[in-house]
């Protein structure tokens, strides 16, 4: 939130000209930092001159891929002194759940700010009275849903956005009163995209939710035998760990040849310059492979100018396994019970503290210490 000119920050705010900071709150020119608030010119939470600053992360060459791969695994390291909080919840009453901030009655959430009596949802904003949904902002009365932007009363949609009484439909956007639609636009009482009178299209309509129950399919998802993806071409697979055995035995399809584009690689990391100064706009038309899974990618032109701008190198690895990196720190979808793991006698407990949460971050996930709110804040500096 509000970071201006920074790079590499996690769960920070109101920050400038700051990087690698985890938690830093109205921060400038803070470099390797942790739990800070309204600090300046620190380096690893140590203050130095403004001048010694400079010469500290000037001599990292963080415009280097040796220099910033440097750095960031000192930093990873200076984290693992570092406690971590239970979740990332402010002014949130009633909640669970993490990155949930001025909401009330949100439970069983991951990202979900400004949201009200909701439960299970995740990477979206302003959730009213919803459940089980996946992105969107300023959504009400949503039920298994995903991205149902600026919509009300939606049942079982799949990136439909401003509408209004919609149920079991597919890229529809600023209808009303629409039932097993895919691909309209303003549309009003359409059941399977034929457009019908208003008592035509409820009676229709209850007789097909009817017979829905009947099958036990009303109020459920998609099946996922319709999906158009098998589940290990999609983000799913990643939190749910299946095999390929596993994920037949419950009913998912499965994809033994992911298409992923590797071997055609037009020039070699090693090739690549070090520091952004020296890449050539011709780096566009390459073709590189990711260290991490050999997949192909290319860089952009309006990436290879923020590179630029924030004088990042030309990353080694392709953008999937990038985004991995940041879900890895974000924990899972799992809400499982832990307790404190703060042994500080000077946190007023006289061996280890004895208050217990809910949390994402289970031991198998977050090697770090897990404190609870009280313990975490009189950490920090």
């Amino acid at each position: 939130e509000q970071v201006n000119r920074s790079k590499f920050m996690y769960w920070s705010s109101a920050c400038t000209d700051c990087v690698f900071g985890y938690d830093l709150r109205g921060c400038t020119d803070c470099f390797m930092c942790f739990g800070l608030r309204n600090k300046q010119y620190y380096f690893k939470n140590n203050k130095y001159s403004p001048e010694e600053y400079q010469k500290i992360i000037n001599s990292y060459k963080l415009n280097t891929r040796a220099g910033q791969e440097k750095a960031k695994k000192e930093f990873q390291e200076f984290l693992k002194t570092k406690p971590r909080k239970f979740a990332e919840m402010r002014q949130a009453v009633g909640s669970s759940g993490t990155d949930i901030h001025r909401s009330k009655n949100t439970r069983d959430t991951n990202y979900g700010p400004l949201s009200i009596d909701s439960r299970y949802c995740a990477n979206g904003v302003n959730y009213i009275s919803c459940y089980d949904c996946s992105g969107g902002g300023e959504t009400e009365l949503s039920y298994e849903c995903v991205t149902p932007d600026q919509s009300y009363n939606s049942i079982g949609t799949i990136k439909c956005w401003k509408n209004r009484n919609i149920s079991y439909s597919i890229d529809c956007h600023s209808c009303e009163e629409v039932f097993g639609c895919v691909g309209v636009k303003k549309g009003n009482y359409m059941i399977l995209n034929k457009r019908y009178s208003k008592e035509a299209y409820h009676i229709l309509k209850a007789q097909i939710v009817a017979a829905m129950k009947e099958r036990s399919e009303y109020g459920e998802f998609f099946p996922s035998t319709y999906s158009p993806f098998c589940i290990n071409e999609t983000r799913a697979i990643d939190e749910l760990k299946f095999s390929r055995e596993e994920a037949l035995a419950q009913g998912y399809r499965w994809q033994d040849e992911l298409q992923q584009t590797r071997g055609k690689e037009t020039i070699h990391q090693n090739d690549v310059p070090g520091a952004i100064e020296d890449v050539n706009d011709s780096i566009t038309d390459e073709v590189l492979a990711c260290v991490s899974c050999a997949r192909n990618y290319k860089v952009l032109p309006d990436e290879l100018t923020f590179y630029r701008r924030m004088k990042i190198p030309i990353p080694d690895r392709c953008f999937f396994c990038r985004m991995q990196t940041r879900e890895d720190m974000r924990g899972g979808f799992d809400l499982v019970e832990r307790r404190c793991d703060c042994h500080e006698t000077s946190h007023g407990h006289e061996h280890q503290c004895s208050e217990s949460f809910q949390t994402f971050f289970s031991t198998d996930r977050e090697t770090r210490p897990i404190y609870c709110e009280s313990c975490y804040q009189q950490h920090l500096d």
